[in-house]
């Protein structure tokens, strides 16, 4: 998993890569797309999602709000739709890295140690697993990102 401090930077990290990734977007480029793929509107809704579940894992009460469902694992192609807007979602994806790291650093070695059950997809059993899991899946969700920045003809930047 790498240190406490790797985890927390990992998810700053995220964070920048984000706005590089996305600062050139109109509201069309986030919005619905004509071919399978999600939309970068519903896979920025995910990732904010998955951040509030990271924090939930280490025992942070956040509300669960419906459009988590609706941009949830199996979530609908539409399910954007119901999530809060872009600009609003890009606000919470740093503030929830910020404070993601905040209680990384707060929880540290035996407090992310506590073991877990929550079924996650791959296996983990403590909440720094989970943790570092649910980075890992932002990570796949980046490269989405990455990928329809591509398709949408603007210049690449990794």
């Amino acid at each position: 998993m790498g240190t406490l401090a790797d985890l927390g930077g990992r998810y700053r990290f995220n964070t920048r890569l984000l706005a590089r990734f996305t600062e050139d977007f109109s509201e069309k480029d986030w919005g619905s797309r004509a071919d399978d793929l999600n939309a970068a509107h519903w896979i920025l809704a995910h990732m904010t999602g998955t951040r509030r579940s990271a924090l939930r894992l280490m025992g942070v009460d956040i509300p669960r709000e419906e459009w988590e469902k609706a941009t949830g694992l199996g979530g609908d192609h539409e399910g954007f739709k119901q999530a809060p807007p872009v600009a609003r979602l890009l606000s919470e994806f740093q503030a929830l890295g910020e404070k993601i790291d905040k209680v990384i650093s707060a929880l540290g070695a035996d407090g992310l140690s506590r073991t877990i059950d929550t079924g996650l997809p791959d296996g983990s059993k403590t909440a720094g697993e989970g943790v570092f899991g649910l980075y890992m899946h932002e990570c796949i969700h980046m490269g989405q990102l990455s990928m329809i920045r591509r398709l949408l003809g603007k210049p690449g930047l990794m």
